[in-house]
């Protein structure tokens, strides 16, 4: 198994203290079955502003990973800014084109609300 953490936005020691749950970060694992590789994608904490810049990196670097089932994870995503959800929709065009889809597996109340009301949930796959 493959695993990758990219904090999103540097931080210092007083920030990871009282505000960790708000720290922009993403991860990677993959994950190798028989024929199947799982990459498992993680986005946490506020992601705006600059670190919405380093997400769209950690983004186009992780389409590069040849899986062939795709997984995104964002119960701990507190906010998602317009233009990382840009990002966000684009990506997962960039997999569907590919041939995959990504599938969501835990969403944050509010970022899902915003998803549904802006019309862009329909990008992703959302199992039973």
């Amino acid at each position: 198994m493959l695993q990758i953490t990219l904090p999103l936005a540097a931080t210092s020691a007083a920030q990871l203290a009282t505000n960790a749950e708000l720290l922009p970060m993403a991860g990677l694992t993959m994950e190798v079955k028989g024929n199947e590789r799982r990459v498992n994608i993680t986005l946490k904490g506020v992601v705006c502003g600059a670190s919405a810049d380093t997400m769209r990196h950690f983004l186009q670097e992780a389409a590069d990973f040849m899986g062939t089932k795709w997984c995104l994870q964002m119960k701990d995503l507190l906010v998602l800014s317009g233009r990382a959800t840009k990002t966000l929709v684009s990506f997962a065009k960039h997999l569907r084109r590919r041939g995959f889809e990504i599938e969501v597996h835990g969403i944050n109340e509010n970022v899902y609300t915003v998803m549904k009301e802006l019309k862009i949930a329909h990008n992703f796959a959302w199992p039973d």
